[in-house]
This record gives C-alpha cells, sequence and structure tokens, in this order.
C-alpha cells in the first residue's frame, strides 16, 4: 500500500521482499495459492487479490526472493538475491517487515512435529499443504481459531484443542467490549469461529497448566495439568500459539528508539503519529510498528507514503493531511477492537518464563532456562553478557526466536521489569551471507 500511494504521487519506488509474491504474511501467494476455490479460503483473503493487481500495476520495482542483511542510518540498503549482494541508497525507507509468532517454550517444543500455528497457516497458504496425521492444537489467539476451523473444513484428523487462555483474562478484557463494539465484524467472525469448533466433535480443554511434549525422534503425546490431574494424548503433530509480535531486527539494528508494551510483552519501535521512527528518514509500517492487524497495516502503509513524499517535497503538508484525513478515521474504526483482544490474549507467564530447567531456549545453539540462570548467577545482568558467554543468539535466526524469552529470564531472575533488562544489540548481517557477496558488494546506481 505505500507502495501503491508513493507512485500515484510520482516517487521512485523499490520494494524488497524476501518472498517470491507480493501480498505479505496476511496475502501471501493470495494470486496464485492452490486454495483459491477451497471453502477454507474467506473473502477477506481474497480481498488482498485487488490490492497486489493495483500494486503489480503502479510501476513500483518489485525485487523478489531480496533478503535484506543490512541497513544504515544514512539509508544505504544492503541486501542479498541470487546469489549476489546489492547496495541501494534511498531518500526515505519504509520498514514493513511484518509479524512473528511469540516463541512458546515448552519442554518438548524443539522436537520434529511440532511447530507453530501460524507456520502452518503458511504451508495452507503457500502450497495447500496440511496434515494428514492426527494433530493437537495448542495456545490460544484469534489465529488458533482459524486454524482450526480451516482444519476442520479441511477434514484434518485433530485429537484435541488445549486452550491455555487465562480466565481472568475475559474479566480484564469486558471493560473494552463497549469500544470493541465499534468494529463488530472482528466480535462477529470469532463468534462464527468458535461456534464452528463448538459444533464439530472435537474436544475442547481450557485451563490447562503445565504442558510438555514426548518423543523420541518426534512428537508422540502432550501431557499437561488440568484441575490438578495429569492428563495425556498421543498425538503425531502438535501445533503451538500463543499470539504474535512485531518483527522489530531492522528497527533495532538501526537502533531505533523502542518501548516495552507490558500487556502483550513485546517491543516496539516509538513513531510519531505519521510513523517517523526516532532515526531521520526512517519510518514503520504495518505490525512491525505494533500489532494492529492486517486492514490497519495497509492504512498505516498510506499513511507512511504520504509522510514520506511531504518529506521529499512531491506534496505539501495541506495535501498530505487532506489525502490523509479518510485514511485516519478508518484506521481508528480499525483499532477500536486492539484494547480488546489484547487484554482477552495476554500472553501466558508459563511460556515466556518457562518453569523447567532442561527446556530449550535458545534452539540454533540448544541453550537451556537452566544455564541462562546460571549465567545471571554469575553477574551476566542483561542478554548481551549472557550472549557473550553462551552463544544464544548467535545462530542463524540472529535472536529472532530467543530475544524475547532470554530478556524475560532475567528479568525474573533479578526481579525487576524487562523493560529495564533490556534486549539483543542486533548486529549486521541480519541473516547469514557468504563472504564472496560482501567482497563483491555492488552499488545500485538508481535513487529512490
Amino acid at each position: 500500500m505505500a507502495a501503491i500511494t508513493a507512485r500515484k504521487h510520482g516517487a521512485t519506488v523499490l520494494l524488497l521482499d524476501e518472498q517470491g509474491e507480493p501480498g505479505g504474511q496476511f496475502y501471501r501467494r493470495v494470486t496464485s495459492t492452490p486454495l483459491e476455490q477451497h471453502p477454507i479460503v474467506d473473502q477477506e483473503y481474497l480481498d488482498g487479490k485487488t490490492l497486489v493487481e493495483e500494486f503489480n500495476l503502479c510501476g513500483a520495482t518489485f525485487r523478489s526472493g531480496a533478503m535484506v542483511w543490512q541497513v544504515d542510518r544514512d539509508l544505504k540498503v544492503c541486501f542479498s538475491e541470487n546469489g549476489k549482494s546489492t547496495q541501494v541508497i534511498g531518500k526515505k525507507i519504509i520498514i514493513a517487515t511484518g509479524a512473528m509468532e511469540r516463541p512458546m517454550a515448552v519442554p518438548g517444543w524443539t522436537l520434529p512435529g511440532v511447530m507453530g500455528a501460524g507456520a502452518a497457516d503458511i504451508l495452507l497458504k503457500s502450497a495447500g499443504i496440511y496434515p494428514k496425521r492426527k494433530v493437537t492444537l495448542c495456545g490460544s489467539g484469534p489465529l488458533m481459531l482459524l486454524i482450526a476451523s480451516k482444519f476442520i473444513r479441511l477434514g484434518v484428523q485433530i485429537e484435541v484443542i488445549l486452550d491455555t487462555n487465562r480466565p481472568l483474562n475475559y474479566i480484564s478484557a469486558s471493560r473494552f467490549l463497549p469500544k470493541a463494539l465499534n468494529a463488530s465484524s472482528y466480535l462477529l467472525k470469532g463468534l462464527k469461529l468458535q461456534n464452528e469448533i463448538w459444533r464439530s466433535t472435537i474436544k475442547v480443554i481450557n485451563n490447562i497448566k503445565d504442558i510438555e511434549i514426548h518423543g523420541r525422534d518426534r512428537v508422540e503425546s502432550i501431557s499437561f495439568n488440568h484441575f490438578g490431574r495429569r492428563k495425556v494424548f498421543n498425538t503425531d503433530m502438535v501445533l503451538l500459539h500463543d499470539g504474535i509480535i512485531p518483527n522489530i531486527q531492522l528497527t533495532r539494528l538501526l537502533d531505533c528508539h523502542h518501548q516495552w508494551y507490558p500487556v502483550q510483552r513485546y517491543w516496539f519501535p516509538v513513531l510519531d503519529n505519521w510513523t517517523n521512527s526516532s532515526i531521520a528518514g526512517v519510518l514503520v509500517a504495518g505490525d512491525s510498528a505494533k500489532i494492529l492487524g492486517a486492514p490497519s497495516a495497509k492504512l498505516k502503509g498510506e499513511l507512511a507514503a504520504l509522510e514520506a513524499l511531504m518529506q521529499i517535497r512531491l506534496i505539501t503538508q495541506e495535501d498530505r493531511d487532506f489525502s490523509a484525513e479518510k485514511t485516519i478515521k478508518e484506521l481508528k474504526k480499525e483499532m477500536a477492537i486492539r484494547p480488546f483482544l489484547e487484554y482477552l490474549f495476554q500472553p501466558n507467564s508459563e511460556f515466556y518464563q518457562p518453569k523447567g530447567d532442561k527446556t530449550i531456549i535458545c534452539r540454533c545453539e540448544e541453550i537451556t532456562v537452566e544455564q541462562i540462570k546460571e549465567s545471571v548467577a554469575c553477574g551476566c545482568l542483561e542478554p548481551n553478557q549472557v550472549k557473550s558467554f553462551l552463544r544464544n543468539g548467535m545462530g542463524p535466526c540472529q535472536g529472532r526466536v530467543c530475544g524475547s524469552l532470554v530478556s524475560e529470564i532475567i528479568a525474573a531472575e533479578r526481579r525487576i521489569s524487562v523493560d529495564q533488562v533490556g534486549g539483543y544489540r542486533i548486529r549486521p548481517p541480519l541473516k547469514p551471507i557468504p563472504v564472496q557477496e560482501l567482497a563483491n558488494l555492488e552499488l545500485m546506481n538508481e535513487g529512490v
């Protein structure tokens, strides 16, 4: 949406995307999904075809399969594409890296056969792949409801749905319900998904605790406590989900000012009303700024483009304000549901402060809860010190998965807030690249 808006006013636009097609996470492969005619595909997803088609006609340069591995404060961007790295300099940068699933660290979560519900949704949209074995869904959040509904329509054998949401969350969220009624379409969709699950024969167990996943070479069963009784279910696959968090690797790399959001327990870049970050020339739109959902992301993208256009003097401030007036009104309406959802689906402390000392936190380097606690006891008081001693956060994911967990564990051990502990310092390259690409780095002359 940012690219479309910028092109309408004559800006030269380069869109770098790791995916093969435009559409982001939500509209992933919307113009070529193998499930287009299947009843699991809802209209909200298919509406993205119009947006992608408009983008394809807008005249922006689209580089698919482009992995950004470095961004400087002087607005230089380095990206890898087809085994070659290129550097381009922009007048403005709009970061729209979206969200990622919040890590849900339970004993056994690294076993083959355990994955995120979001990852299962990506496989479904991208390739029409869905489980042919017995599946257990475990966690909470809107995406859990959505994936359960899709699997029911596909005839997937769901062994059990284990709802980890805490009863107190419903009480906390209730005070925001009157405001949420202004976005009643979201509530109706949620009720429809709940009703579809209730009408099925799938067992749903609420208020579960102390989850463990068992198996030798792959997942074989899942166990948990339910009102003081230990229960076990055999299963071939476990899909975990405890909400999503902003993907802030790029804004962390730039050292943008970030703020801790205790309700949803994530960091987000601090922005003004026009999506400007604390770094001149860098704007942030979509869920990489704060989790607001796909419709709000499009609106934020439009605002970011209008602000960038004004800053490079392709439009005046009056033009910006006039063009954004309707967008801002729509954005306020879309955001009406957020406080209700944020309090209803608050993260569960069992997963971001794991009890089991042998539970792996850093999957890349296989660092456990116990090792992190021992480092804190030895005087490592923040994530980067622990990282220096244990190598957590130094693997292929560069701390994307373990970063929030490490900060939470340190904060709990020191009995201070995560805000005081802080997070990893992010260094380039953001993802592994060959030394040869660094040596042969090319400069793209086209100004954007």
